[in-house]
Parts: structure tokens; sequence; C-alpha cells
């Protein structure tokens, strides 16, 4: 056992090696130089400040230095991350700058007359980010300039191995015109941006009319141009791999071996949402070799060099029958190496995959397990042995924090910084296979504490011990706000305390708002996997967070990140009273009381409309901001029209039926309440109003014809004029209201 322990180290340490200078050693050490330099310029525009300088990795990890010399800041690193890194830290430390996925800001950088220099060396190689699903309920329609943004914040935060998946689009038609296919067929086979992760995921495929020939060449351009500046700042970019999707006629137009064993091809059965699934061929079978050879020399087209692979088969279900499942692995895995013998087969660790006979027959060197859940339903130990996990295969850890890219404030930071302690998983001596860590939130751009505390555990020595939480925030709150308030510091520990900590019950995701729910007196959730419960912390401690965050405000009330905070967490106040005012409605309604009653409807629905007028103040937290996006990738007016469509039912309906989807991507954003959930309850509390008043012949609200009309209904254009009222204004006088009642 001792000698596979230390054949298994050695090869951990092998891929860390790899890991740690894979991508740095393609650049010359002035296009090192210039890379870096060019990252710095764009967030923080010309200077003349730093000075960056290359270095070795210490002991296979990858390693940064901030140093003050000759009234220069020298920034060091390994490869181009780690000197972001650097960068990132300088401006931490000296609070001159903050960048988030949720607002930035920026002061004068300049150079102090002291600094004490920082070394830090990460205790993991490899940060992992993205769930596929982001891709669909985060960033389907983004632009270049987003993802110039969002590659430049992943760089700062030491982000390695991004999944990308924009421009898949281009590599699967290429593949199955040589399998008796046109490309039209093929488009009319994929789905549309915000759903196309489920398709690469195996769960569902296109009915509907073919997508644009215009959205697959712009995606296409899009993917190739992601995936050059990642290389470009020393990321490796993580693309979907082959492990046998094809439409479910794909045995009409090709043979099987004759050689290979049947099945030839694999029906999948259903999904979620009433939706089929998409066949796979037998990857025992020679076709599939033939397929995958076709499919990574379109990747390696569209994306350039490429060696990360990201297939889950079988994912939420599935069927092997008829199947050797460690067979068809292997043929998975080989199919890759065929195309670049340093391939890794990267796999999500999610509802019981992988399988244990899946990952029996791939090879150690060249496999990555993602623990996606590991805050809340860790996969690595599993078995309860606290063995190696995974079979011994590399693995990273990995959060998911967010489902569905639901708002609501939430965060487990308690755990995070356990497994970083001296008795968490970091510090498992069983564990000599974790090599990485990884965020794959369904949803991003929410919760920015969160990230920013993800990645000091990126660069935290395996033994600090426990991160203090309370301390770190206040730290937090002086570096995102730009001076110490003692107000904001406060607030910031109560939401330790609270959302921010990981709580009682086992959760999947933030206790959603019942503003967002398909009406019904007795809601507790809106989605159907969602917490079945209101919130667990003291919400009365939330309301006096909200209450210090607004006395902060009389010095900080201009600052954007501020203005950002203090309106989350007014947005969570507000949720948190919808749910009172619900629980008297219901009260009234149980008792026939018809004056209460409507008292109650009128304080939930002005509620409503307090929380859409609150969001409109901050772009982000808006549906207008959210169709931009849609609107302006479209090249045409018909993919205008399309994309918009495809943008409101991801984020309400999910699917073109009525089904268990429903509502899962649900959003608090000012004009999605007011024109989408506002009309809803209302309907409903009408309804409930004329069967307390007698009205017995009143009928149920079909809601369903209202959602499906609103997702087909092109948006009027707004005029997207700006509240009157300041973030800090909306806010002070909700807290008045709240006060009051």
């Amino acid at each position: 056992m001792k000698n596979i322990k230390n054949y298994r180290s050695a090869i951990i340490s092998l891929i860390m090696l790899l890991v740690c200078s894979y991508n740095s050693q393609a650049q010359s050490v002035d296009e090192f130089k210039q890379n870096s330099a060019n990252l710095i310029e764009r967030l923080i525009g010309k200077n003349d400040i730093f000075h960056i300088e290359k270095i070795e990795p210490k002991n296979n990890k990858s390693l940064f230095e901030v140093e003050l010399v000759d009234k220069k800041i020298v920034l060091r690193g390994n490869n181009i991350t780690a000197v972001a890194s650097a960068f990132h830290t300088y401006l931490r430390v000296t609070k001159q700058a903050h960048f988030s996925w949720g607002r930035d800001r920026v002061d004068k950088v300049t150079v102090p007359a002291s600094f004490d220099k920082i070394v830090k060396t990460s205790p993991v190689d490899l940060y992992y980010q993205f769930n596929f699903t982001a891709h669909g309920y985060s960033t389907p329609y983004w632009s270049w300039e987003e993802w110039e943004r969002e590659i430049d914040l992943m760089a700062l935060n030491g982000i390695t191995h991004p999944l990308i998946i924009s421009g898949i689009e281009s590599v699967y038609i290429s593949t199955f015109i040589h399998f008796g296919y046109t490309e039209e067929e093929i488009r009319s086979w994929l789905v549309l941006p915000a759903h196309i992760p489920w398709q690469l995921m195996g769960n569902i495929y296109s009915t509907n009319d073919a997508i644009s020939q215009s959205l697959v060449n712009n995606r296409k351009v899009l993917g190739r141009k992601i995936a050059n500046r990642l290389r470009e700042l020393d990321m490796t970019p993580v693309l979907p791999g082959y492990y046998g999707l094809v439409p479910n006629d794909f045995a009409n137009r090709n043979s099987a071996s004759e050689s290979v064993t049947k099945p030839f091809i694999l029906p999948q059965g259903g999904w979620a949402g009433g939706y089929d699934r998409p066949s796979l061929i037998n990857p025992n079978q020679t076709t599939f070799s033939l397929l995958a050879k076709h499919y990574y020399a379109a990747i390696e087209e569209v994306f350039g060099e490429v060696n990360y692979f990201a297939a889950d088969p079988f994912h939420e279900g599935g069927k092997t029958s008829g199947i050797l499942v460690p067979a068809a692995a292997n043929k998975i895995q080989q199919s890759m190496l065929d195309h670049d013998e340093d391939s890794v087969w990267v796999l999500q660790a999610w509802h019981g995959n992988p399988r244990k006979d899946l990952l029996s027959s791939l090879s150690i060197d060249n496999t990555l397990v993602i623990d996606l859940w590991g805050d809340e339903s860790p996969a690595w130990n599993r078995d309860g042995t606290n063995n190696a996990a995974f079979e011994g295969m590399p693995w990273a850890w990995s959060i998911i924090q967010n489902f569905g890219g639901n708002s609501g404030l939430t965060g487990n930071l308690d755990t995070i910084a356990q497994q970083f302690s001296p008795l968490g998983v970091f510090n498992n001596a069983n564990q000599d296979n974790l090599i990485g860590l990884g965020m794959a939130m369904e949803g991003i751009e929410q919760n920015p504490v969160v990230m920013d505390f993800m990645f000091d555990m990126r660069w935290r020595d395996r033994n600090a011990g426990y991160q203090d939480i309370g301390q770190w925030l206040d730290d937090y709150s002086e570096r995102r706000y730009g001076a110490t308030n003692p107000h904001a510091q406060a607030a910031w520990r109560i939401l330790a305390d609270t959302v921010y900590h990981s709580g009682p019950y086992h959760r999947e995701g933030t206790i959603e708002n019942i503003f967002t729910a398909r009406p019904s007196l007795t809601t507790l959730k809106a989605s159907s996997w969602a917490p079945n419960y209101g919130p667990y912390y003291n919400e009365k401690a939330l309301e006096n967070a909200l209450s210090l965050l607004v006395e902060a405000g009389s010095k900080l009330k201009d600052i954007e990140t501020y203005q950002y905070d203090l309106t989350d967490v007014a947005r969570q106040v507000v949720a948190n009273k919808g749910r009172k005012i619900l629980a008297k409605l219901n009260k009234s309604y149980q008792r026939k009381n018809v004056a209460d009653f409507k008292k109650q409807k009128d304080l939930f629905l002005e509620t409503m409309l307090v929380q859409d007028d609150l969001l409109s103040s901050i772009e982000e937290f808006t549906l207008s901001n959210w169709l931009n996006k849609a609107n302006t990738f479209a090249d045409n007016a018909d993919d205008q029209k399309i994309f918009e469509e495809n943008s409101k039912r991801i984020i309400t309906t999910w699917a073109p039926i009525d089904s268990n989807l429903q509502d899962y991507s649900n959003r608090e954003w000012s004009g999605l309440i007011k024109d989408y959930y506002y009309p809803r309850w209302v309907s409903f509390l009408n309804y409930k109003e004329a069967l307390l008043t007698g009205h017995t012949e009143a009928t149920p609200p079909n809601l369903w014809i209202f959602e499906d009309n609103w997702v087909k209904t092109q948006a009027k254009e707004e005029t997207n004029q700006e509240n009157l009222k300041t973030p800090y204004e909306l806010a002070k006088a909700l807290l008045l209201t709240v006060n009051a009642q």
C-alpha cells in the first residue's frame, strides 16, 4: 500500500509541475512581461509603477512575490496568473482598488514610501472555474467586452483552468457533416446559447427551427478570441469533450461496426422538464472513434491547441444498459489521447458520478475530477472510508454556492475556511491526490464576497490555521469601500453569522424569495429543488446589518461597491418581509377575515413594487441589463426576437411546457418583478379574494398562459430612465418602513 501511495504521489507531483509550467513555457520572457503589463493597464490604465519579473515555481508550486525596489513595485510570478495575483494582492494590501464580481472601486494607484515584501506559495496549482450551467444562466449572450473583463478578473483571482463553450456549435456541425448530415440539420438539432450547456451534458436537444448561421459564426469567432486570451494570460482553456452525443436518427444514416457487440446507439430516455435526451453512440463502436477524431480536429480548428476536455456521460441519469462502462470510459479517454497524448479528461463529481466502474479504466496521468459541491455535499468521501478520493485520481475541491443564478445572499464562508484548517481536507494526509480548487457556481456575478474569500484560500498556507472570518471581513470591508468604517465592518460581521454561515440544514442554494414563486398562500420556495423552508438565521440581525450599512452611508454613499452591497442586503431584508406578510395573508384567508386579507394583500403587492424600485437603482439588478445583452448579440431582427425569448425563457419557465423546471432560475430583478412576478400574484390574490367574498364561480388564473405569452412577447424598448433616487436614499427609506412595521 505504501508503494502504491508513493507511486501516486510521484505521478501527482509530475502533474502539478506540468500544470504549473505548461502555458508559461509557450511565451518568451518579453511576451510574458508585455501580456502581464497589458492586463494591468486594462484594469487601472497606463502607469509606470510596476516592474514584472518571471521566476521559477517553488517545489513545483505556483509562487508570487511583491516587493518595493527603487520606487517601483516589483511583481514576480512563475506564470501570468501568479503575476496577476501579485498585482491583486498589492491592491488589496494597500487598499487602493478593489475588483470583484459585484462592481469595482479604483483609486489612483501609487507607490508607498515603504512596503513589506510579500511572498506567497499556493497549496494548489490548479484553480478551476465555471459550471457548465453558468454559460446558460450567466454568460449566454456575452460580448467580447464582457468576456475580456471576466478573463482579467479570473487572472486576478488566480484561476488557471476555466471551462468555455462559446463556439462549440461549429465543432458539432463540422463533425456531423462527415456522417450524412447537412449543416442546417445539425443547426436544427442544436439548442440556443442559454440552453446549450444542458445539451453538452446530454440532457436535451432541439426540435425547433435551426439556429442561425450568423449565431454559429459569431460564437465561433468569440470562442477563439476567448481561448487565445486565456492562453495569453497563461490560463488553460477547458473545452467540452466528446463522449458520444449523436442525433437520435444517427443509426438510420450510419451503420454499426460488425466487429463490435451491440448496442450501436444507446437511447438515453428523458430528463427534467419533459425533455428527451439525445442518444449516445456506444463508445466501444469503431464509429465512435471516427466521430471523436473529427470532433477533436474541429476543436483545434476553432479554438487552437486544447488538451483539457470536460465530459460527463450519464449526467443526472441516462442509461447504461448493455454497455460495458469501464471499456466505454477507456475508449472515451483514448480518443482524447489520440488527439493529444497529454490530454486530461475533466469529470464533474455530481449525483453519483463519476462512477467507480467508469474511473477504474482511466489513466491517473490524464484524469481530473472536480468535486463540484464540496461545500455542501462533498463526493470525495462519500463511501466514508477516508481513502484517496475518486480511486486515486487527481481531483479539485470546489464549491457550487449558487444554483440557477438565483438572487439571494448566501455562501458558506465557515465551511470554506474549515477545509483549509488543520482538520480540513487540504490537510488530510490521505488526500495527496487533491491538487486543485474550484468555483463551479451555476450562476456567477452574485455574492462577490465568496469569490474574494476563495482567492485568499487559493494562496493560503496550509499550516496557517483556521482563518478568523470576522477579522478577514474587517479587512474586506476596508478594501472594498476604500475606508475603515466601523459601521460597515460591524454589518459584515453580522452577515458572516447569518446569510454567509452554513446553517444547520443541508440546502441547494439560497433561501428563495417567495415573490418569485408560482403564487400560493403556503409557498415556501420558488423552484422544485430549493430549500423548503424560510431563513435559518436571525432575521432581526440581518435588519440590524442593513441599519449599520445605512449608517455607514453618510461617508460611503458615493462608493459603487457600497451601493451594490447596500442594495443587495436591503433586497434580502425585503424578501424576508414578504414571507411574513404572506403568512399573515394565509392566516386571514383561513379565518375568513376579509378586511385583514385585503389589508395584507395590498401590503404584499406594495412590498413587491418597493423591491422593484429599490433594485432599479443598480443596473446589474435589472431585467433590461440581461435582455440588452441578448439583443446586442443579434445581427438581425429575427435573431434579436429569438435571443430575447431564449433569455426570458431560461429565467422563468425554463422549458417550453409547464414543468418541474418552472422558476428554477428565478431572479430578483427590477422589471422582472414588476412585469412578470407581480401580475402573477395580482391575478392569484384577486382570485382568492373573490372566493373569500362569496364569488364561488371564480376560476383560478391560468398562469401558464400568462407566463408563456410573456416569454414570447418581445419587450418594449425601454427609455432606461435612471431612478432619480440613489441606492442610499432608497435603502434608507426602506429601512424606515421596515422599522415601522
